[in-house]
């Protein structure tokens, strides 16, 4: 493009030329360009054509000029031109669904004598009742299992999905088998789990029976910690279902 379009240009956009009067330190030096300087026909008057150049270039229309500026610049994405795209039902879903992840957090206590005892705590932690009852089921078992000396109370929580990244599978049989495996997994304890209780229904889902069977635990199936301390019938039937557990150590 010859310094004269560019000038042009440059006019057509409203941006000044600006040439420095020296170089600049540490820049590129300048080709030298001769610029003609038109003279400004008065306001009141109206010229159709433009005086030539006197380095002989040929004429340079600003309209002209203006036109091909404004095809150079216009964008065809551009927001204003742009059809409005509707989502389609499959898109819609797929936000729905990660906008409704699955989450949950549950709290994991280790007996330290094989017995895991699991309860969701999504909403709130274990209250101190709560924590007592859990307690004194593992004293019963410990003293049951003459393990007395063994008995060694930790507890743990497990936050659903582990990892918050975006595209990574976070559904029910993602969370079964992080949370299956959780359960197993000894976690610096010397001793494996030979029973896992499950308080209340909402974790039940999301605890795989076969894969703790596969690695010689027992699933117990508990109602919630809210309801063993209001029903003694309940605490019964837990009872009886852990005496019928054998230790395997």
């Amino acid at each position: 493009m010859s310094a004269e379009l560019q000038h042009a240009y440059l006019k057509a956009m409203g941006l000044p030329l600006y040439v420095p009067r020296f170089c600049l330190p540490g820049a590129k030096p300048s080709v030298r360009a001769e610029y003609a300087q038109a003279p400004e026909p008065p306001r009141d008057a109206v010229a159709e054509s433009k005086q030539p150049l006197e380095t002989g270039a040929p004429n340079i229309d600003t309209a002209s000029a203006r036109r091909a500026l404004g095809e150079l610049t216009a964008s065809k994405d551009s927001p204003a031109e742009k059809p409005v795209e509707k989502r389609s039902a499959t898109a819609a879903t797929a936000e729905t669904e990660r906008s409704t992840a699955l989450r949950f957090t549950a709290s994991l206590v280790d007996s330290g004598i094989g017995i895991r005892f699991l309860a969701d705590c999504s909403n709130s932690d274990l209250s101190p009742a709560s924590k007592r009852l859990v307690a004194n089921i593992a004293r019963a078992m410990a003293r049951h299992w003459q393990r007395e000396q063994q008995l060694s109370l930790s507890a743990t929580v497990f936050d659903w999905p582990i990892v918050k990244v975006p595209g990574l599978l976070t559904g029910e049989e993602e969370a079964r088998e992080a949370l299956s495996a959780y359960l197993i997994a000894q976690r610096g304890s010397t001793v494996t789990a030979n029973v896992v209780i499950v308080f209340g229904d909402s974790l039940r889902p999301y605890v795989d029976g076969d894969y703790l069977a596969a690695h010689s635990a027992k699933l117990i199936q508990a109602p919630s910690v809210e309801v063993l301390q209001t029903r003694p019938g309940a605490k019964a039937e837990l009872w009886a279902a852990l005496r019928a557990v054998q230790t395997s150590v």
